[in-house]
């Protein structure tokens, strides 16, 4: 821009010396060239670093044209007065006989017209840049949201299918066969239906609340009959709640927290309560929390993350001595 507005001053310049009106020495193309630079950064840096500049009382909202007009002159006024003050100095030179002309008239002139065109373009090039800088970050942050909500299915599904819950699954199905033959086969179905669902829901997002609820009451199952009275469950869904969405797994990874982070015996029982109110649903459960290899809240991370990938609302964790409850929230 410097390279561009400069061109016409110094044909300017030049001009006038051929002319005789004004004689310029090196340091004056040099000192005019780099005010020339000095002011392009100015307008440059207002417009481009900025959304919102307040100055006390006055605010200047830089993502609409009449906070940008209005700042870009806010800016324009002093440069052009600190211009007018420095070239104050006025020598006549006669072009003819009958006009006068005074040293530096010609200049301020030229000179405001100069800022003037670098005020819109800098204003132009500022909001273009602004523009296309939000609508590149909203891109990647929408990149990065879709990798870490692909990275947490991957991560809830791995859970599921991970050895020690095949294993323990295994085991149970080992000690009905021989003590119920029907419980067994009810459990394999139980297991079947399991990984149908984890598998079946791999790549989606989001699943109805009715849908998760089945799947979890199915999981509930199978860990009832490898704990028996040591887990109490209270579930408490609206039919309204039902028709609304949720994450797949969501439900069933926080029962498989409160079994996994909690020490419990039919004596002290884990209890969990599900329900769903404001436009939530609560998982609760009593805590006695024993310690237990891994990250503790990497999966309430991963659920978050989904969360934030498809809606704006978050999800609320709230512990405290007897008890530790995860509301997440309904989606549409």
């Amino acid at each position: 821009m410097t390279f561009l507005m400069g061109i016409s001053r110094v044909s300017l310049m030049t001009r006038m010396e051929a002319l005789g009106l004004y004689e310029f020495g090196r340091w004056d193309y040099f000192i005019r060239i780099g005010t020339l630079f000095l002011v392009c950064s100015i307008f440059l840096s207002a417009n481009i670093f900025y959304n919102k500049v307040n100055l006390g009382p006055i605010k200047f909202n830089l993502l609409n044209i009449k906070g940008i007009l209005l700042f870009n002159l806010l800016i324009f006024i002093p440069i052009q007065l600190g211009y007018v003050f420095l070239t104050m100095q006025q020598v006549e030179l006669p072009v003819s006989d009958r006009i006068p002309v005074e040293r530096g008239g010609v200049l301020i002139v030229w000179a405001m017209m100069t800022n003037l065109a670098l005020m819109l373009v800098s204003a132009l090039v500022g909001t273009v840049y602004r523009f296309m800088r939000e609508n590149y970050q909203i891109n990647l942050k929408n990149e990065m949201l879709q990798k870490e909500s692909a990275e947490a299915r991957f991560a809830n599904l791995k859970e599921q299918l991970n050895p020690h819950f095949l294993f323990n699954s295994f085991s149970t199905l080992n000690g009905l066969i021989d003590e119920s033959p029907s419980k067994a086969k009810k459990f394999v179905h139980d297991m079947s239906d399991v990984y149908r669902y984890v598998l079946k829901n791999e790549h989606v997002d989001k699943v109805s609340l009715k849908e998760e609820m089945e799947f979890a009451k199915i999981y509930l199952s199978m860990i009832k009959e490898r704990f028996g009275d040591s887990i109490g469950e209270v579930i408490v869904i609206s039919k309204e709640a039902m028709e609304m969405k949720v994450p797949p797994l969501a439900i069933q990874m926080l029962i498989e927290n409160a079994v996994k982070h909690n020490n419990f015996n039919p004596d002290h029982p884990l209890n969990l309560s599900i329900q769903s109110a404001d436009q939530n649903v609560r998982v609760k459960n009593s805590l006695k929390e024993r310690q237990v290899t891994g990250n503790h809240s990497l999966g309430l991370y991963n659920l978050n993350q989904r969360y934030k990938y498809m809606s704006n609302r978050e999800v609320i964790i709230k512990k405290t001595n007897e008890t530790f409850e995860v509301k997440i929230p309904l989606l549409q």
